[in-house]
């Protein structure tokens, strides 16, 4: 993994006397299916943090973050359903090997959103363990109600 750190947030007072008037910015480029390219991030004072370049494979997205220079931050590759709900995660060392793997399985109401999700976690050296579950309550409303309320 990668051995240099980056602060992708927030600003330093000391760069300028002058009040900022963000933290950092983003520049976001798209191929031509619409989907993000790259990402690159920017300091108030418009120098170069990271970038982080998107690939796609059929149902996997792969980000390889990098600093300024080109050197390795970090790398991910998700897998998504048809429905665009995160599956899988894997976190990548420079290489493209696996250091860990994290999957998702979802509980689904009449509307088709999650209403519980479960995750598993595991490594190249020990098996997907259950470790969380998430459960959420949704409350819809009833747009028909509102024709009446006039």
């Amino acid at each position: 993994m990668g051995s240099r750190n980056v602060t992708t947030s927030g600003f330093s007072p000391t760069i300028s006397t002058t009040r900022p008037r963000y933290g950092n910015r983003f520049e976001v480029g798209y191929d031509t299916s619409g989907r993000i390219h790259w990402r690159k991030c920017f300091t108030n004072s418009g120098s170069l943090v990271s970038i982080e370049n998107f690939k796609y494979d059929r149902d996997w997205r792969e980000i390889k973050s990098t600093d300024s220079s080109g050197g390795f931050l970090s790398a991910v590759r998700e897998r998504f359903d048809r429905n665009h709900n995160l599956i899988e995660a894997q976190t990548l060392f420079d290489t493209g090997r696996i250091v860990s793997s994290t999957r998702f399985e979802y509980q689904f109401d009449a509307q088709g959103n999650w209403i519980v999700k479960k995750v598993f976690r595991g490594t190249a050296k020990s098996p997907s363990k259950p470790t969380e579950t998430y459960y959420r309550e949704i409350e819809y409303f009833d747009a028909t109600l509102l024709k009446n309320w006039n």
